[in-house]
């Protein structure tokens, strides 16, 4: 086993069973198991994952996004909030979001709210209790906000990710998640 520190950007890219990357001190311990870095934060510690580059998805297909995702630890509780900035091509397609990843759920609890920044309204709102479900709304073409607030309880360790698409199918519309999302995760237990 090799213990290295500093900060996030020099973790190894991969590593050997048992492997650790502390950052912070010890309020972010990484350890290398089945083939990835799993993030072990001490309670009550926090981890952000910024998006610093925008992705498109030109389908209604949900797909992961590149940079709003974390792996959670086993047997742990965890609060989140995903602030998510979007730029709808097209009226008629409209956006939807959703949680997926492959961690083990015990509890899952999440509020959904999209938000049509042009005519100033809730476009959809719902809560979902597991895994895969979406929700979504035709919305108005431009910049619009959604955020996705809640908590977890996981089982065992995997991976915790935001997906997004079209809510309906267009010609040529995309819909874009930009730059300056978060995924900001608490440890709670």
């Amino acid at each position: 086993m090799t213990t290295t520190r500093g900060d996030l950007d020099s973790r190894p890219a991969s590593g050997s069973e048992g492997d650790q990357h502390i950052v912070g001190g010890h309020t972010h311990t990484y350890t290398y198991t089945d083939a990835k870095w799993l993030v072990d934060l001490a309670t009550g510690a926090s981890l952000v994952e910024y998006k610093d580059a925008d992705q498109e998805v030109t389908d209604t297909t949900l797909t992961s996004d590149s940079e709003l995702n974390v792996v959670l630890a086993a047997t742990s509780a965890y609060q989140f909030r995903a602030a998510i900035f979007f730029l709808n091509d097209g009226a008629a397609e409209g956006y939807k979001c959703a949680l997926s990843g492959t961690v083990g759920v015990a509890d899952l609890k999440a509020q959904i709210s999209i938000y049509d920044d042009t005519t100033n309204s809730l476009a959809a709102f719902a809560r979902i209790t597991s895994l895969g479900s979406s929700v979504g709304a035709g919305i108005s073409s431009g910049a619009n906000f959604a955020v996705i607030d809640g908590t977890i309880e996981t089982s065992t360790a995997g991976t915790f990710i935001v997906q997004f698409a079209q809510n309906a199918a267009g010609v040529a519309a995309g819909v874009h998640h930009e730059i300056g999302c978060s995924l900001s995760m608490v440890k709670l237990a």
